[in-house]
């Protein structure tokens, strides 16, 4: 177990997966992760995948109180590059805007340098996420580019943003630009 100063994050289990099905049948969490809902059956499989592959860190993340509030991982692990991408949703809103996934993430990065020994963690983010956008940049996140991807509703601009193990040193011009 991972623990931030108000969340806890444990490994998934497949009594978990109820729970993320709830989430991903949110249009409104949907819009803001950035991907599409999921069946049961493909959540297991999903589940199945990401437990049994080396490549992958998933954890939900539990208040104090017990109760599981989202999810957070590290995919595509190479461990020969030393990086991974970084995924975080708290699907409770009521938990939003309290820092729970501030906390989340800085324990899962502090996690993938310390413990896994990576080297870059990256994430993507729409643009229009501005409390996502804000909550990377304050656990030291920086912008390192920016593209655009056409969507049935329009276009939407996305973010790169990066950290390495050096405190997110690199990237830092790019930010300037990506804004």
């Amino acid at each position: 177990m991972i623990h931030g100063a108000k969340v806890a994050l444990r490994p998934l289990t497949c009594d978990d997966i109820e729970k993320i099905s709830s989430w991903d049948s949110d249009k409104e969490i949907e819009a803001l992760a950035g991907w599409d809902s999921k069946g049961h059956l493909a959540h297991q499989k999903w589940y199945d995948t990401m437990v049994a592959g080396r490549n992958s860190k998933i954890f939900g993340i539990w208040t104090e109180d017990g109760e599981m509030i989202g999810d957070i991982g590290l995919s595509g692990i190479s461990w020969r590059g030393g990086e991974a991408e970084l995924v975080v949703r708290i699907g409770e809103k009521e938990y939003w805007n309290q820092g729970y996934g501030r906390d989340a993430v800085s324990a899962l990065v502090k996690y993938a340098f310390s413990k896994l020994k990576l080297r870059r963690v990256y994430l993507r983010v729409y643009q229009d996420n501005v409390r996502a956008v804000r909550c990377y940049e304050s656990c030291g996140f920086v912008k390192e580019g920016v593209v655009s991807r056409r969507f049935d509703e329009g276009p939407k601009k996305i973010y790169l943003m990066t950290i390495t193990r050096e405190g997110g040193k690199r990237g830092r011009s790019a930010s300037r630009k990506a804004s």
